[in-house]
C-alpha cells in the first residue's frame, strides 16, 4: 500500500508542519517507502526521506534533486538555499529519530492493514468483516449501503449516541424517516454526484458532513461508502482511507458474484428446460437434478416478482441487487418475471424464508414490483404448472388489491382457481348470470343487495359484522338477505350455492379490472 501525502501530514500535524515548499496537501502524491537521507542516498521520487537541515546543508547536492524530504527543523535554517526538493520543514522542534520512528509506525500500521485486507479477500469474507478490519482507523461511523436501502456493512463506534446509527446497527437497514429523505430528494438518482469521492455538507439527511464514495460492482449495481462526520470533522485522511477499502470491497463481492455465477448458471438453466418444458426426461432428468444438489422430490416454494410498470433491463437490475441480498438462494429470469425458488428441505431450519422475505420487503417497494407466492410443493417437475398458477393468482388479485405487495396462492384459493381457467376460456363465462336480477332489482329500487349479498358471503353469513360494515340494523340485515333469497331462488345454507356466488362476485371484480 502507498502512503499519500494527506495521510503523511495528519501524523506529523502535532509537529506544525509548514507546506510552503511542499506540494498542496491534496495533491496525490503517495510513497511506497520510507528512508532516513544519508550521503551515499541515490534518491527516488516515491520515497519519502527524513533529514535535518544541517545536513542538507552539508550536502546541497540533495537540495537539487527530484525527491521529498522532512526537515526536522525550521525554514530559516535554509534560508537562501535554493533547492529543487519538496522540503517539508517542521515548525516545532523534533529529533530525527522520532520523527522516522512516527512515520515508521504510521507505515506500518497501513501496511498491517492492507495485509489484513487481502487476507480477508483471499478467504471470502463478507463487506462487514473488512470493515471490522478497518475500525481502528475511522473516528467516525462509517456504513456500507446498497442502493436498495440495505445495510451490507457498518463500523457503529461503540457508544455512538446517535439515534440514526444505533437504528442502522440493531436492524441493518436505513431508518423509515431517513429512507423517506433519501426517497424525496432523490439521492440515490443522483449517481454522478458521488462516483467522485468527496465532502458532502449540511445540509442534507444527516445533517452532518458526510464524505461519500459511490461505485459500481457491476454494470448494473451501486453500493455507497460513506462516513459520517458525527465526533470529528472529516478530513483527506477520511477520503484516502474509504478509497482503499472499497477496493478490496469491490474485489471481494466481484469474485462472490462469479462463485454464484457459476451454480446458478448451471441451476438457473436447468430450471429453465424445467419451465420451457425442454428438460430432459426419466434417468437423465434425475442425474442432471442429483448433480445440481436440486431433488426432483423434497419441499419447494416458489416466490414470482412481477413489475407494474416493466422497464428494459429492470429484471437484471432487481436480480442483481437479490443477489447481493440473498446469494445462498436460486434465482432467474423467465418472461420478464424474476422467480426465487427456495428449497424448504426436511424442516423450517433448511428454510430461507425470512431472509427472501427482508429482501422483498425492499426490493417490491422501490421497484414498483409485487410478488406472487406459491403453495410448497413436493415434485419440482410441477415448477412449470406451479409458475403459471402463481403468475396468474398474483396478477388477478394484483387488479383486484393494487396496494399490496404480496399475494399468496394459499389465501387466495378463488383467485387461483379462476387464474387456472381463464387460461383456457373467458372469464365471462364464470359469472352465474342469475346476479343479473339482483342488480336489475337494485337500479330499479335504488339499493345495495349486491353489495350487502357479498359482503354476507365475505363475513361468513355473519350478521352482527354485516350490520356493522354496512351500517343496518341487525333487522334490516336478516329482511334484506331473505328479499336476496327470494330474487335468485336459491338458499344461502346451501354451500355449493354460497361458492358459486363467491366465484361469480370475484369473477365480476376480475371483469370489471380488465374492462
Amino acid at each position: 500500500m502507498n502512503i499519500e501525502n494527506c495521510l503523511i501530514l495528519h501524523a506529523l500535524a502535532p509537529c506544525k508542519p509548514d507546506v510552503h515548499d511542499w506540494v498542496s496537501p491534496a495533491a496525490h502524491v503517495s510513497f511506497t517507502g520510507l528512508e532516513l537521507l544519508e550521503p551515499e542516498t541515490l534518491p527516488k521520487p516515491d520515497i519519502l526521506y527524513v533529514a535535518a537541515p544541517a545536513f542538507l546543508l552539508q550536502h546541497r547536492a540533495f537540495l537539487q534533486k527530484d525527491c521529498f524530504i522532512v526537515c526536522c527543523g525550521k525554514l530559516e535554517d535554509l534560508t537562501g538555499q535554493p533547492h529543487h526538493a519538496y522540503l517539508l520543514f517542521l515548525e516545532k522542534p523534533s529529533t530525527i529519530q522520532g520523527i522516522f520512528n512516527n512515520l515508521n509506525r504510521l507505515f506500518c500500521r497501513l501496511r498491517d492493514w492492507d495485509c489484513k485486507l487481502n487476507e480477508a479477500l483471499l478467504s471470502g469474507a463478507d463487506a462487514q468483516h473488512f470493515l471490522d478490519i478497518s475500525e481502528d482507523l475511522f473516528t467516525n461511523p462509517v456504513v456500507l449501503l446498497t442502493d436498495t436501502l440495505h445495510i451490507a456493512g457498518i463500523i457503529p463506534k461503540s457508544g455512538s449516541a446517535h439515534p440514526d446509527i444505533q437504528f442502522m446497527e440493531e436492524n441493518k437497514f436505513l431508518p423509515p424517516q431517513m429512507v423517506q429523505q433519501l426517497t424525496s430528494k432523490a439521492y440515490l438518482q443522483k449517481a454522478e454526484s458521488f462516483y467522485t469521492i468527496g465532502f458532502y455538507y449540511p445540509p442534507n439527511y444527516m445533517d452532518c458532513t458526510i464524505v461519500i464514495r459511490k461505485f459500481c460492482q457491476n454494470p448494473w449495481h451501486l453500493n455507497i461508502l460513506c462516513t459520517y462526520g458525527i465526533y470529528t470533522e472529516p478530513t483527506d485522511v477520511d477520503l484516502v482511507l474509504l478509497r482503499h477499502v472499497s477496493k478490496y470491497i469491490i474485489a471481494a463481492a466481484n469474485r462472490q458474484q462469479e462463485l454464484n455465477a457459476q451454480f446458478s448458471n448451471r441451476s438457473g438453466s436447468f430450471l429453465y428446460d424445467l419451465l420451457s418444458g425442454t428438460a430432459p426426461k426419466g434417468k437423465e432428468l434425475e442425474a442432471t437434478a442429483s448433480y445440481l444438489h436440486l431433488p426432483l422430490t423434497g419441499t419447494y416454494q416458489l416466490y414470482v416478482i412481477s413489475f407494474r410498470t416493466p422497464l428494459e433491463s429492470h429484471s437484471r437490475y432487481v436480480l442483481l441487487n437479490l443477489d447481493q441480498m440473498i446469494p445462498s438462494v436460486l434465482k432467474l429470469i423467465y418472461h420478464e418475471s424474476i422467480l426465487i425458488l427456495d428449497n424448504l428441505g426436511d424442516g423450517a431450519d433448511a428454510s430461507h424464508e425470512k431472509v427472501i422475505m427482508e429482501a422483498l420487503h425492499v426490493q417490491l417497494p422501490i421497484n414498483n414490483a409485487y410478488c406472487g407466492i406459491s403453495q410448497p410443493f413436493q415434485d419440482l417437475r410441477l415448477l412449470k404448472d406451479v409458475f403459471l398458477l402463481t403468475r396468474r393468482t398474483a396478477k388477478l388479485e394484483m387488479k383486484i388489491h393494487p396496494d399490496r405487495l404480496y399475494y399468496a396462492v394459499r389465501d387466495t384459493f378463488a383467485t387461483s382457481l379462476l387464474a387456472t381457467a381463464a387460461e383456457q376460456i373467458d372469464i365471462t363465462l364464470l359469472y352465474l348470470r342469475e346476479l343479473d336480477r339482483l342488480r336489475t332489482y337494485d337500479e330499479q329500487h335504488h339499493s345495495n343487495n349486491m353489495e350487502l349479498l357479498r359482503v354476507l358471503l365475505e363475513h361468513e353469513r355473519n350478521i352482527t359484522s354485516v350490520s356493522k360494515v354496512m351500517h343496518l340494523h341487525r333487522n334490516s340485515v336478516l329482511y334484506r338477505v331473505n328479499r336476496i333469497q327470494q330474487i335468485l331462488h336459491v338458499s344461502l345454507d346451501d354451500a355449493d350455492v354460497r361458492l358459486n356466488l363467491l366465484l361469480s362476485f370475484k369473477a365480476l371484480q376480475l371483469m370489471h379490472e380488465e374492462a
